[in-house]
């Protein structure tokens, strides 16, 4: 099981290499693509039911899209919903800034125990929802 600071680092580690992507500080997705299991579903905020493969893609588009500083998240209220054997389910706020303005999602994770994750824990699930 997963306890609630190690999903808090996670969520922020993941967040945190798709700001470095995005203002073009890091070119490498690997460490993305390695926290999602192979059969990885989002339902955007837009309802729109996306692939691992579509999410990588959309980094990949994404990526130096910004300069350092112009683009942001901050992961706030991040709980613990639930959790099995090898499953933790946890609810948190993404707030995005960007030279537009700011952008917020409540959001739900599906957490896999993985010994080959970055930080022992795979994404399995995520939902998005405009705030």
């Amino acid at each position: 099981m997963a306890s609630l600071g190690d999903c808090r680092d996670e969520i922020e580690r993941l967040h945190q290499q798709f700001v470095r992507c995005y203002t073009g500080q890091q070119a490498d997705i690997g460490p993305i693509d390695a926290a999602l299991v192979d059969d990885f579903g989002m339902v955007a905020p837009d309802g729109a039911v996306v692939d691992r493969e579509s999410v990588l893609a959309m980094v990949r588009e994404k990526a130096d899209s910004y300069a350092p500083g112009e683009f942001d998240i901050e992961i706030r209220n991040v709980e613990r919903i639930d959790e099995g054997v090898d499953l933790t389910v946890c609810r948190y706020e993404e707030w995005q800034r960007t030279p537009g303005g700011r952008d917020w999602r409540v959001s739900t994770v599906v957490f896999r125990t993985a010994e080959d994750a970055p930080t022992g824990l795979s994404w399995v699930s995520v939902h998005e929802t405009p705030y």
